[in-house]
């Protein structure tokens, strides 16, 4: 502080000198100055007074000032400018004043939200002068990203397109140290999938962020490669500090060692109620059976989406009908066994709305019928399939071993054996033969060749005792009816082959118009041909007025395919 003193000089004329040394009327001498006053006499020495202390100005301060003065002439009237600008300046001491100074007086003619926006990259930027290079934690260095200590290196343009990247950096820098003390971080890649006062579950959806979120740990996944695994991983930070990383139930810590039993368990559960879609439904459900309560309407609407669970949440946790779950399920997309369960576990009645639906398979019919015995009434067709089945179940040769003359090996062969079809055709009456010409004309492709077996045992059967005789006469003349009707999809694959062609002329007991072709290019079949079905000189089928063929109605099912 500079100190200033008034010497008289013996030229001075003494008026001059009062109104040099004559303190204005306005201004009170203070007790300090009293004290100050040089003594009179002219030979006493006294000890300097100390200087008067005054207030010092803030670094901030004086940058205003100096700003001021350079580049409005210290013009009082620019100050409230400058002093709105540096609000917009994140360090204490306005160090980055000057440089919004120096754009505001230049082509720069910002908004308020440009200010802000400036504002934010300001404080990356001083946030990023406080790091090493390389940083101490990742060893990213932020000169690769284009950043300076220099602000006045950027313009308002250059330093928004590198506030990005430079936070990116620093951010990264900032998880990493998080991570490593073991305090939970989101980071990018990763979301939070499930969290209580004890666990907390992060789903890791890229290597990147499992390379963070893995540091310090012994899990080779962390390197390159991954090692054959595939995303999501899971990611499990406990209250106090300890992690695990979870994929498709294997559970590993931090030094990549299993835990215990009761542990596993417990992480195996919370990462279950942290997953995705089922896993995470299947998890709720086994909690609400193990508390014994039930779960929150919303979490309730997530089990409606899989109708097994939502069943198995009715049957143990319910116990009884759930009236919300019968309003959201459809018809058209619940599954016959599921609505079959449904009846049987959770309404422990009938369902008369999904009836027409569990009728309709086999193994849900079967159960709701055992369940409640007159709720849906056999058919016709029904009865009919089961007195087959009886009948095929009296077949002597169906329980025989296998041998290579056993009809079985024949049909499983999928090969014509022309010795073996004589041999049935010699052994069997009239009716068999008929039914015979029907397998043959089966066996022309092999599309159709796995029936063989299954027709054989159906059709040619052996009356070993009374009981079977009489269900073959009960059954025999139905199942004769059937397969001598004509099948309009066999007919084009077997006109080619001039035995089937005649085999299946004899079979529907009338001509087979589109073999006839075939069957001309054998004499000896032609000429059995014509004298059994053709009484005169055959009339060309472009002549014919209508053809002697007799279609089945389109709603005609065959028993047996």
């Amino acid at each position: 502080m500079r100190a200033s003193f008034l010497f008289t000089s013996p030229f001075t004329p003494e008026s001059d000198l009062k109104t040099a040394t004559i303190t204005p009327a306005s201004s009170k001498p203070t007790k300090s100055a009293k004290n100050s006053s040089p003594p009179t006499d002219q030979g006493h020495h006294r000890r300097k007074p100390k200087p008067k202390e005054t207030l010092k100005q803030s670094q901030a301060d004086k940058r205003i000032d100096f700003l001021l003065r350079q580049h409005f002439d210290d013009d009082p009237d620019f100050r409230p400018l400058i002093l709105k600008l540096a609000e917009h300046d994140p360090t204490p001491k306005k160090k980055y004043l000057a440089w919004l100074v120096k754009h505001w007086t230049g082509p720069w003619n910002p908004s308020d939200a440009d200010l802000k926006r400036v504002a934010r990259h300001l404080e990356t930027h001083h946030k990023g002068a406080k790091y090493f290079s390389p940083l101490s934690w990742t060893g990213l260095r932020l000169e690769d990203a284009g950043y300076h200590a220099d602000i006045f290196r950027y313009t308002p343009q250059t330093l928004a397109k590198l506030g990005g990247r430079i936070a990116e950096i620093i951010r990264i820098d900032e998880e990493d140290k998080q991570i490593r003390k073991g305090n939970l971080v989101i980071t990018g890649g990763a979301e939070i999938a499930y969290k209580d006062e004890r666990w907390t579950v992060l789903r890791v959806r890229t290597q990147s962020a499992l390379n963070r979120l893995g540091q310090g740990c012994g899990w080779c996944v962390c390197g390159r490669g991954g090692h054959g695994y595939s995303f999501p991983f899971d990611f499990v930070l406990s209250s106090d500090g300890e992690r695990f990383l979870a994929h498709k139930g294997e559970i590993r810590d931090r030094w990549d060692n299993s835990p215990t039993a009761n542990l596993y368990y417990e992480i195996f559960r919370v990462v279950n109620l942290g997953s995705d879609g089922y896993d995470r439904a299947v998890a709720q459900v086994e909690e609400a059976i193990k508390t014994k309560q039930r779960h929150t309407a919303e979490i309730e609407n997530q089990l409606m989406q899989h109708p097994d669970l939502a069943i198995w949440y009715a049957e143990k946790v319910i116990q009884g009908r759930w009236q919300e779950f019968e309003e959201f399920v459809r018809v058209a997309t619940l599954p016959a066994g599921h609505a079959a369960d449904y009846a049987i576990y959770c309404l422990r009645e009938p369902w008369p709305r999904f009836e027409n639906k569990i009728k309709r398979s086999v193994v849900p019919l079967a159960q709701y019928r055992r369940a409640f015995p007159g709720a849906i009434p056999k058919t016709d067709e029904e009865i009919f399939q089961e007195n087959l089945a009886h009948w095929r179940a009296y077949t002597a040769k169906a329980r025989r071993p296998w041998s290579h003359d056993s009809i079985q090996w024949q049909a499983e062969s999928r090969e014509r054996n022309v010795d073996f079809e004589n041999r049935l055709l010699l052994n069997y009456s009239e009716a068999s033969i008929k039914r015979f010409a029907k397998l043959v004309a089966s066996l022309a492709t092999s599309e159709i060749a796995s029936e063989y077996r299954s027709k054989i045992q159906s059709y040619f059967t052996e009356a070993t005792d009374e009981k079977t005789q009489v269900v073959n006469d009960e059954l025999g003349p139905v199942i004769c009816g059937r397969i001598c009707r004509r099948l309009p999809e066999v007919e084009a694959l077997i006109a080619d082959d001039p035995e089937s062609s005649f085999a299946y002329a004899k079979g529907i007991s009338q001509r087979f118009l589109d073999g006839e072709a075939a069957i001309r290019t054998e004499p000896e079949l032609w000429c059995q041909y014509t004298k059994k079905f053709l009484r005169s000189t055959p009339i060309p089928r472009q002549q014919s007025n209508h053809s002697p063929r007799v279609l089945p109605p389109r709603t005609y099912k065959v028993a047996w395919r």
